[in-house]
């Protein structure tokens, strides 16, 4: 959970302790969750929205890298990047002098 799902999940769980706490007659100063076990219900949802958004990022990113790998060549000398020259036939470079 992110965010003010996350949030309010954190104060109505607070409260709730809080309360069950004092019915007890248990005073607390810290505590800390060891685990929160979600429903498969509740769970399985976020996590396939989560990995959905995920690979779309994945995608967008290896359109942009394709993109740019047409434009661009090694520099096999020293590895670095280097924009790609349009293709000049011998005879065109020629005629352009």
């Amino acid at each position: 959970m992110v965010g003010d799902d996350r949030e309010k999940f954190q104060h109505v769980t607070s409260e709730e302790f809080e309360k069950v706490l004092s019915e007890k007659e248990i005073t607390s100063l810290y505590g800390l969750v060891r685990h929160v076990y979600i429903l498969k219900e509740v769970r399985e949802p976020i996590q396939t929205a989560f990995i959905a958004d995920e690979l779309k990022l994945t995608r967008i990113q290896e359109q942009e890298t394709a993109k740019g790998k047409k434009r661009t060549c090694v520099n096999p000398r020293n590895r670095s990047i280097l924009p790609q020259k349009p293709f000049v036939s011998k005879r065109r470079r020629k005629s352009l002098r």
